[in-house]
This record gives structure tokens, sequence and C-alpha cells, in this order.
């Protein structure tokens, strides 16, 4: 009978081992499952960086035998963009606030005021406007037939080239679309020492469709608009964070893949301003006297 018990205590022991040793096993995978989820999840976007930094540092291709070759682009990038609040004034003025940031960072001395009354081309009312050409109604405004929407980087193009235009810095900097840019397009324009002007969503919300509005635009399509809609300026990256100037004062930073899901849901709309580059000199004509051929001798 002892033994009979001690075998049956041994039984359960072997087994109580055996279970807390799949227990274990079961953790450790698990743990091992979600370590990669998470490493994943925070994983940077960009490739091609280096161990170095960079403020406002720009990157040149350098050559060889073979041609161009692209530098590696540095392990982080900050550019010292001014952060302006669109608020109180401009409740629904994300896009015009976020452009009079870049123009300050590139040395111009003007107010979203200015930007938003006298350059931004906008709509009388904010239903049956197309936002590729012209802002939805009035920024200044949040409620009422007026009352601000958004728009897209057509009608910031339009204002910032008349802005530039009115200083006489028309053919010293360029606007340029640089819509369906990717993560590595973003950070060379980064590294180049360019802000990029970006549209998201409010708290990078997913981008949902009104369910309320909806109506015939003055080329005669269906659209329906958009909700949660924000614009905002991408100033850096570092380890798996973007940078951003954040009009409505709320992110200083968001994680590369969130950014990037909803960016890229946006129809990657970007805007950058750039230094043209200056004209080539002109070759002068050769003149008579050295395009003259002399005569043999007789």
């Amino acid at each position: 009978m002892q033994n009979n018990r001690n075998s049956r205590s041994s039984a359960r022991l072997l087994a109580t081992l055996a279970m807390l040793l799949a227990c274990a096993v079961v953790l450790t995978f698990i743990g091992t499952m979600l370590a990669k989820q998470n490493s994943a999840y925070n994983a940077p976007v960009i490739e091609g960086v280096s161990g170095q930094s960079s403020s406002s540092q720009s990157q040149t291709a350098a050559s060889s035998s073979d041609g161009p070759q692209q530098l590696p682009l540095p392990a982080s990038v900050h550019l010292d963009v001014p952060v302006i609040g669109q608020n109180p004034e401009l409740p629904n003025g994300c896009e015009i606030t976020s452009l009079t940031m870049l123009l300050q960072y590139l040395g111009f001395d003007v107010d979203k005021m200015t930007m938003a009354e006298d350059y931004l081309p906008r709509s009388e009312k904010f239903y049956g406007a197309d936002p590729e050409v012209e802002f939805m109604g009035d920024p200044s405004q949040s409620s009422g037939e007026s009352c601000g929407f958004y728009c897209f980087q057509g009608p910031i193009i339009q204002a910032a080239e008349k802005y530039l235009a009115a200083q006489g810095q028309a053919d010293a900097w360029e606007v340029t679309d640089i819509t369906g840019v990717d993560a590595a397009g973003l950070a060379e324009q980064l590294a180049a020492g360019n802000p990029v002007l970006v549209w998201a969503t409010i708290d990078f919300k997913d981008v949902r469709e009104s369910s309320k509005w909806s109506w015939t635009t003055a080329s005669g399509e269906t659209y329906t608009p958009l909700v949660d809609v924000h614009c905002l300026v991408l100033t850096g990256y570092e380890d798996n964070q973007f940078y951003l100037s954040d009009p409505l004062e709320t992110y200083e930073s968001v994680r590369q893949q969130k950014f990037m899901e909803i960016f890229t849901a946006m129809g990657s709309r970007a805007v950058v301003i750039t230094p043209k580059e200056p004209a080539p000199e002109p070759t002068p004509a050769p003149s008579a006297e050295a395009s003259s051929v002399p005569s043999s001798a007789a």
C-alpha cells in the first residue's frame, strides 16, 4: 500500500512538473511573440541612416566613376521651425498657419492672418467647394454657411506663390508639390534642410468620410468631404519618431509607422519650398575678330 501511495504521489508530482514546464514554454512563446510585435510596431521606417546627426545639414550626392551615389541619411534631423498656434483666430486654419510657419522658417516676416486674408483662395460657403481648388469656407469661422472646412495642397501652393510674388521673391524660391512621396523621400527632404507641409488627421485618427455632407462641385463632380483633416509641418526625425510643428500645439512627435499610415491614407500630400538654382551665366558670343579666319599667305 505504501508503495502504491508513493507511486501515485510521484505521478502527481511529475504531472504537475510537466504542466508547469508546458506553461513556461507557452509563456515564453507568448513573450517572444509580443516582443517581436512590439519591435515591429516601434520599428523606424526610414532606411539608410548613418550614425551622424544634423540640425540643418544638406546631404549631397557623392560622385564616383559610376556616377553620383546617394550619401547615407543622418541618424537624426531637427529643423527649428517655429510653432504658431492656429487658435483662437483660425479655428479651422491649420493649412494656412502651417504655411506661415514654413515661410517664417525661411526668413519671411509674415503672420497667419495676413496669409489667410490676403493670399488664401477660398470659397464663400464651405459646401459646394472643391478643396483641390480653394479652401472650403472661412478658416476663421467655426459654424454657419461660411464655416471653415479644409483644403489640400493646390490652394496652399497658390497662396505661397502669390505671397512670394508679392515680396518680389518668385524667382528665388520654388514651391513644389511632392505628393506621393514615401518615407525615404520625406527623410531626404528633411536632411536637405527642407521642412515639409503634410496632410494627416487630427490626433492621427483613421481617415473617414463625412456621413452628413455631400455636394456637387463646380466641375460637376460629386464630392464627400473628409472629417478631422489636419495639416502640419514635418520638421525632423530620430529613432522611430517623426517630429512636427503642429498648429494645434498638440503633437511634437509621432511614431513613424503611425504617421506613414495616416499620411498615406490621406494621399501622401506634401509641399516643400526650396531655393531655386541660380540661372547659369550666359556664354558670351565670340567677337568678330576671334571668329574671323585669317587668309593664308600667297
